[in-house]
């Protein structure tokens, strides 16, 4: 039984939509898969890789030094990755800071002094480089927070 006009039309109609919809619709799907994508190590935090670079801009913008030391494959560096390094209130204190993230297994000439350990270590340090405190293990941001307070608290009195 031959179509008529109407049907041929809404027919040609659906084939029209369907040409252009399949496209739109593997573009959005590509969109969306793009976006869900595994975390950036470091998290939302603008990190250097030079110690030496880090100091040496720390002490020219007299801004606080956070070294961290990870270790590739290490949970616990993971963790704080996904977890203390994208929080909000975490990263936007962070922004005071001059943030170096150093390889642990990579950078061991550049590697502060440091107790035997096997997991993550924040070292805290004023703009001329004084040491104001220091962390080993994974550590949350609600641990984190009141670390950063008391290096920029130290700084502050340092450049007095």
């Amino acid at each position: 039984m031959p179509y008529t006009a109407s049907q041929n039309n809404l027919l040609n109609t659906f084939r029209k939509l369907r040409s252009t919809l399949l496209p739109v619709c593997l573009l959005l799907a590509a969109a969306a898969l793009g976006a869900i994508r595994a975390p950036q190590p470091g998290g939302n935090v603008a990190w250097h890789s030079s110690l030496r670079a880090a100091r040496t801009l720390a002490q020219r913008q007299r801004r606080p030094l956070l070294v961290w030391h990870y270790l590739p494959g290490s949970p616990w560096c993971a963790k704080m990755d996904a977890e203390t390094f994208t929080s909000p209130r975490t990263t936007a204190l962070m922004r005071s800071f001059v943030c170096v993230r150093l390889n642990s297994a990579l950078h061991a000439g550049q590697r502060t002094p440091l107790p035997a350990g096997s997991g993550p270590m924040l070292m805290l340090y004023t703009s001329q480089g004084q040491l104001v405190t220091q962390q080993a293990g994974c550590i949350s941001s609600a641990r984190m927070l009141p670390l950063l307070h008391r290096a920029l608290a130290a700084q502050s009195a340092a450049t007095r």
